[in-house]
């Protein structure tokens, strides 16, 4: 999750003796290189497996989908009675819960005091095609760290989690490394995959929770994605539940119930993101969860939470949480 918060005129924190340094150009990566990196990441065995799998189409799963959308009451949710959302939402629905596309799921940390200085990269992948009726998904988690930027850290107004991904290992690799590497991956599942598979569709969807804002990102670091690709933003499909206030990733793993440790973290928000688009997009969880149902809150979950300091009103806030848990339970 990229910072949003920016410094006021005096700066300060942990790095208030470091100037911001200038904005780096992208890395222009050629077309024949772009060929060569894609040959050798084929080399390798785990990926030629994967290449004879079909896209998937699974008649049970779209049955759900079809029941799901003819006995929901959508007309009195506002944001979903917008035909033009609606579209997206089914498309979105079809594509994550009907396991049609590989979801390549993105993130990006920067620095808090400069955000052009890009300090680390998360991706997850998860890629239906071997695993439709697999009780839990396996995913792919990869977290990157830029090591020209290793010494810029954040803590003064976005949390410094860089050191505490939870998903396995992180590669410490040069801009240049990074770039090329995450191109390689983009190139494989975005414009290989479809050419050899199913020419002329997509299938693979980028996921990002407020995915422009990262795609933006990508690409001044030099990456290239596909026009007119598939998108599945969950900050726009949490939004269609929460409203536009408190439509953050936190808050929406706090509705679906998704044990989250450490955001702010790339690899990590990659993937919680991930589970996030899988909870939102799925017609039996929306139901369990009521997530069909428009209900912004007057003040957001973290807000709330913060505006009330002190022992006594911490309980206080939990016993009020339960309360309004109960109550929903019960309706």
């Amino acid at each position: 999750m990229r910072p949003r918060q920016r410094p006021g005129k005096n700066g300060g924190g942990p790095n208030r003796n470091v100037h911001p340094p200038k904005e780096v150009p992208s890395i222009v990566i050629s077309e024949i290189q772009r060929k060569e990196m894609l040959a050798d990441f084929l080399e390798l065995p785990k990926i030629r497996i994967k290449d004879s799998l079909p896209p998937v189409n699974d008649k049970a799963l779209n049955n759900v989908i079809g029941e799901y959308l003819e006995t929901s009451n959508f007309r009195e949710n506002p944001k979903l009675n917008n035909p033009n959302h609606f579209k997206y939402f089914t498309n979105c629905v079809e594509r994550v819960y009907g396991r049609k596309n590989i979801l390549f799921s993105i993130d990006v940390e920067a620095w808090e005091l400069n955000t052009n200085s890009v300090t680390e990269l998360g991706i997850s992948i998860y890629d239906p095609r071997s695993q439709v009726l697999a009780m839990m998904p396996t995913i792919t988690q990869i977290h990157i760290k830029i090591r020209e930027n290793l010494d810029l850290r954040n803590g003064r107004y976005v949390p410094d989690h860089a050191d505490n991904f939870v998903g396995g290992v992180t590669y410490v690799m040069s801009r240049e490394e990074a770039v090329k590497f995450t191109q390689t991956l983009v190139d494989y599942y975005f414009f290989y995959l479809p050419q050899k598979l199913s020419p002329g569709k997509h299938i693979c969807s980028l996921v990002g929770h407020g995915v422009g804002g990262d795609i933006k990102w990508f690409t001044k670091l030099g990456i290239k994605f596909p026009q007119n690709m598939n998108i599945v933003d969950t900050q726009n499909l949490f939004t269609f539940t929460q409203g536009d206030k408190g439509n953050s990733l936190k808050n929406g793993l706090i509705k679906v119930e998704v044990p989250n440790a450490f955001l702010h973290n790339a690899g990590n928000d990659a993937y919680y993101t991930l589970i996030l688009a899988m909870k939102l997009c799925d017609p039996i969880c929306r139901d369990h969860y009521r997530l069909d149902k428009y209900m912004p809150l007057e003040i957001p979950f973290e807000a709330r939470k913060k505006s009330r300091r002190g022992p006594a009103n911490r309980a206080e806030m939990v016993e009020l949480d339960d309360f309004m848990g109960a109550c929903e339970e019960l309706f």
